[in-house]
């Protein structure tokens, strides 16, 4: 399911700094999106991963969300103020299964991001070991 988004403001607390943030209303959690749930925030300028969070904060709508300064960066948010919210044209769509790592693979902590390659790379070596191991049984 697809969110439309067509207002953003900034975040006012950023509780979770290794896992970035996107903060719907409350209501679209559970309906729409469950919570800390990966998606996928579109624009025309680009995309980025984040985690859904709720928010029932004052002037939020059901298609407002809260970003901060450097998603809205990537995403190309325009700089005026109307009523303290800046006007997009976002979507917030579910981040599939297979595309589920990618927001640690590009994570903005090297360490996360280099723990998960050298995951992979430990899988894939002992993937080869165990292929090797059962063809010197077999052979």
């Amino acid at each position: 399911m697809a969110l439309s988004i067509r207002k953003v403001s900034d975040l006012q607390k950023q509780q979770d700094f290794l896992d970035p943030v996107v903060r719907i209303l409350n209501r679209h959690i559970g309906t729409s999106f469950d919570r800390n749930q990966w998606v996928i925030v579109r624009s025309d300028q680009g995309s980025i991963y984040r985690q859904v969070r709720g928010e029932t904060a004052e002037g939020f709508t059901k298609d407002a969300c809260q970003l901060d300064y450097d998603s809205r960066l990537v995403l190309g948010a325009p700089d005026d103020l109307v009523d303290g919210w800046y006007p997009c044209e976002y979507e917030i769509v579910e981040c599939p299964w297979y595309l589920s790592w990618a927001p640690y693979w590009h994570h903005q902590n090297r360490t996360i991001g280099f723990s998960l390659k050298l995951a992979i790379v430990a899988f894939v070596i002992s993937l080869i070991g165990l292929a090797l191991g059962i063809l010197s049984l077999v052979g």
